[in-house]
């Protein structure tokens, strides 16, 4: 009997490789799909093997995530994920993502979040402008704070 690896999938009619992955059956509740599929971006085969085992990498490292169930990460972990975070969101402004009007607009309910984190309506202003970027932030990474 031989093993099949995991490796990328062409798409018949487009020709753009895909990450094709049945989730465990331990996870399908918590992600709620059996089948992950994530487009690679690219008809190269060479490329789509490097952008496969990095894809692949991550989703890994999610479902391992989903397995620990919910966590109470620690000042210095928060830290991490803050800086990663803002990472991740520098990389979507350089990219054109969001007009500058936005970052004015968000930079400010940020600095009155940091200043008073206690009112409640810097605290929900935060949330309403921010709350869905880092919910995705920590659902993509399969972590549950």
């Amino acid at each position: 009997m031989v093993l099949r690896m995991a490796r990328p999938w062409k798409h018949p009619n487009s020709g753009v490789f895909y990450l094709r992955v049945r989730v465990p059956g331990d996870l399908v509740s918590l992600v709620g799909r059996t089948l992950e599929k994530q487009s690679l971006r690219t008809k190269d085969v060479g490329e789509a093997r490097v952008r496969f085992s990095k894809a692949m990498a991550d989703l890994t490292t999610r479902w391992s995530n989903l397995r620990r169930g919910l966590v109470r990460p620690t000042f210095e972990q928060m830290n991490a994920y803050s800086a990663d975070f803002y990472d991740v969101y520098c990389k979507e402004i350089e990219t054109g993502r969001w007009s500058p009007f936005w970052d004015e607009a968000l930079a400010a309910v940020i600095s009155r979040f940091i200043e008073m984190p206690d009112d409640p309506k810097s605290h929900s202003e935060f949330k309403r402008l921010c709350g869905s970027q880092i919910d995705d932030y920590f659902a993509q990474r399969g972590i549950r704070i």
